[in-house]
């Protein structure tokens, strides 16, 4: 009987750990809030949803925006296997963020952009004064519809 009873209870604990909904809360994007114009800016990804998750395209340059007072225009950067001229290996679609999980990113505050593909030239420029925001997207599994965090900050 013991046996039962411990085995529904561990059922019902799966059952609410898988069905768990995740807060967004619980996944913290964390930086200051107003930099120096060209310091580097560290933004800190951590996981405190208690489950893992699946960070979509991790090989992607951060996903930045900038703000032009009618709209989010997303800054131009070169990324994974930069400007075409590198026969590369096609990069991973998802990389697990484990439970507790605390990955460092940082931005030089650059754009930049390929201009000779044949030659691999690429052009930089700063990004400027403004209004920015950083955006992650996850996935709970696999398959499973993604959802989005932000966090905006400003260069000065």
């Amino acid at each position: 009987m013991s046996r039962i009873l411990c085995f529904l209870l561990l059922l019902f604990l799966t059952q609410n750990i898988l069905a768990q909904e995740i807060t967004l809360d619980s996944i913290q994007i964390k930086s200051k809030s107003c930099y120096r114009p060209k310091s580097k800016i560290k933004l800190i990804l951590e996981n405190h949803t208690g489950v893992e998750l699946l960070r979509t395209n991790p090989m992607a340059p951060l996903q930045l925006f900038k703000w032009d007072g009618k709209k989010w225009n997303q800054v131009t950067q070169v990324g994974y296997c930069s400007c075409g001229i590198l026969s590369c290996p096609p990069p991973p679609e998802y990389l697990p963020l484990g439970v507790n999980e605390v990955v460092e990113f940082e931005w030089d505050q650059m754009e930049s952009r390929c201009v000779d593909m044949q030659k691999g030239i690429k052009e930089y420029k700063w990004s400027g004064r403004g209004k920015y925001k950083v955006v992650f997207e996850f996935q709970k599994q696999r398959y499973s519809d993604s959802f989005r965090i932000e966090k905006a900050f400003k260069i000065h």
